[in-house]
């Protein structure tokens, strides 16, 4: 819209210098002035919109400076700190843009003091105004923006990135064994993951292992502890390891990505109950080191599937919940034809 509202005015004002009479000067800039009038207010607010989209979008600007602060990463937190400047900056230039714009027209609208040619006229070179510091000041700050996503996006390496650098093949090699290499690649892509949401329209807590097969469960030595809260107010939590292991049930084909389900029932969702999970696990089958997970949710609602947070302590009081095996002979047969959804 910008674009062809720019190349509208800039052949109006090439026209304007070829009128010789000063009503036909007029005529032409108060039409210069309309257009603008009508474009200006509309383009602003589309880029006013675009940048507080930029900023408080789920993955805008201000999550990634919260993102980069936590990980205290200098260089990272530059960067982000120079997309949320330009960010900001621009939602502040095009909200005032927008606002100048709106309130010149009206006025070229509203005035009835003089003719309404040169009312249009006045408002065109005023708009043509805002326009110009908008454009120069959005030009600095858009280069502030691409600057810091550039210098953003050059330090954020996911686990995996910064594990392909510094293997066998990268340019920062660290000289590790292949044994080791298969233990950290696996500490990366086998991470478990606790998941409320619907399978087959029944809400389900679903315990899934990207890096490990039903085939494979009775050679990782999985274990796990739970703890089931009975009272929110008071923080009563009691232990639930054997409920839980008894109530799981395999979702997963035999070769798949391993996933467990345990059937959350409405009385308990609403009775605002919570669960605590703590899983035991060996990254690499057969390899003596083992990885623990923690994962706590005050609420069984399940509401759009996002994975449940983890945590480094649980919030019962008394950690007195055993420690048990799962084999695959303690699942259910007879739901393995359940597949998440």
């Amino acid at each position: 819209m910008r674009a062809q509202g720019g190349i509208a005015i800039s052949s109006l004002s090439v026209g304007i210098e070829n009128y010789s009479s000063a009503a036909g000067k007029i005529r032409l800039a108060a039409r210069l002035g309309k257009i603008t009038g009508a474009l200006s207010p509309f383009a602003y607010l589309f880029s006013f919109l675009a940048a507080g989209t930029g900023i408080f979008g789920e993955k805008g600007s201000a999550a990634r400076w919260t993102e980069a602060l936590r990980s205290g990463d200098g260089a990272k937190l530059a960067g982000a700190s120079m997309t949320l400047a330009g960010d900001s900056g621009l939602f502040a230039v095009n909200s005032w843009a927008t606002a100048r714009s709106v309130q010149y027209t009206f006025e070229a609208l509203s005035n009835t003091s003089q003719a309404r040619a040169l009312a249009w006229v006045t408002a065109g070179s005023k708009l043509l105004s805002v326009a110009a510091r908008a454009n120069l000041i959005g030009l600095v700050l858009t280069g502030l923006q691409l600057g810091g996503e550039w210098l953003y996006n050059r330090n954020n390496k996911s686990e995996l990135d910064k594990w392909l650098q510094k293997g066998p093949w990268g340019k920062a090699s660290a000289n590790r064994s292949m044994a080791e290499e298969r233990l950290l690649l696996a500490d990366i892509t086998s991470v478990p993951q606790v998941v409320l949401q619907q399978v087959n329209n029944h809400p389900m807590a679903v315990l899934q292992f990207p890096g490990l097969s039903a085939r494979e469960l009775d050679e990782v030595g999985f274990g796990l502890s739970a703890y089931w809260l009975t009272h929110h107010q008071r923080n009563d939590w009691e232990a639930w390891s054997e409920p839980l292991l008894y109530q799981l049930s395999l979702l997963s084909a035999p070769d798949a990505p391993l996933q467990l389900g345990l059937e959350i029932f409405q009385h308990e969702a609403n009775a605002q109950h919570g669960l605590a999970i703590a899983l035991r696990y060996h990254p690499v089958a057969g390899d003596k080191t083992y990885r623990e997970k923690r994962f706590e949710t005050l609420t069984l609602n399940v509401q759009n599937g996002k994975p449940l947070s983890t945590v480094s302590m649980f919030r019962a009081r008394t950690a007195n919940a055993p420690w048990l095996l799962v084999t695959s002979d303690m699942l259910s047969p007879t739901n393995t034809s359940k597949t998440p959804g």
